[in-house]
């Protein structure tokens, strides 16, 4: 179940973590995409990916991120919190993952000429969620994500299938290194 965005004013903050609680006894993998309070309320129930951006980690820290370096030293400690895989969504410069098995990749960004980034982040998730369902490597897993995101901000809506892979075909594991 991916649990992603924010919550209306009536509904209780503790919301995600209440469907989390739900879904760990039951065995539900589960997928976070939220900001400060959501995300932290449900670590402890181990979801599968949590997905925040560079921005929404830092606030999570309560400090700045200036470097390649801060995201990966966040990363880890949002890990460390709880998450089996991290995700962190950096816009146009790429993306790091901290993998289940706690190796840090970051894959940089394909060129393109973005066209709006709405829905970018959630074709990230949609994009490697894709790919761990299919087997794919940890780091063809983040290769797919980001050509997600990104073929999504290269599009005039979301991304389909076809323009995902045609990207994925062309950015190839030389835009991934080890961290």
């Amino acid at each position: 179940l991916v649990l992603a965005g924010s919550v209306p004013g009536s509904i209780p903050q503790s919301i995600y973590a209440d469907i989390a609680k739900g879904l760990c006894e039951k065995g539900v993998s589960l997928v976070v995409d939220a900001e400060k309070t959501l995300l932290k309320e449900v670590l402890r129930y181990n979801p599968f990916l949590i997905k925040p951006n560079h921005k929404e980690l830092a606030d999570f820290f309560e400090c700045e991120i200036h470097m390649l370096e801060d995201v990966k030293k966040y990363a880890v400690a949002l890990k460390k919190l709880g998450a089996k895989n991290v995700l962190v969504s950096m816009a146009g410069d790429g993306a790091v993952l901290v993998s289940s098995d706690e190796k840090v990749y970051f894959c940089s960004a394909p060129d393109g000429k973005v066209i709006h980034s709405t829905g970018a982040g959630d074709s990230m998730v949609a994009g490697f969620l894709y790919a761990k369902q299919n087997n794919f490597s940890d780091i063809d897993a983040l290769r797919f994500s980001v050509c997600a995101g990104s073929a999504t901000a290269f599009s005039e809506d979301l991304a389909d299938k076809q323009s995902v892979f045609d990207l994925f075909e062309k950015f190839d594991t030389s835009f991934v290194e080890i961290l």
